[in-house]
């Protein structure tokens, strides 16, 4: 049985403790493998339509062979 981990992205704590930005970094590298790894094309763009972020599916679908 695959047991779900629940979480918020959140901002760190503005205290400064290590802890809780150690805790923000890992939500966040988390957060950018999944979007990396996704099976499906993920796309992000500015406004204007410039592209900012392309995951490996999506430049496939595009045509190129990286994500560069």
């Amino acid at each position: 049985m695959v047991q779900k981990q629940s979480f918020s992205v959140s901002q760190p704590d503005p205290s400064g403790s290590c802890t809780s930005c150690t805790q923000f970094s890992r939500r966040l590298l988390l957060c950018e493998d999944m979007l990396y790894y996704a099976p499906i094309g993920v796309v992000r763009s500015t406004v204007d339509g410039r592209l900012i972020y392309a995951n490996p599916v999506m430049a496939n679908m595009f045509g190129y062979s990286s994500v560069e």
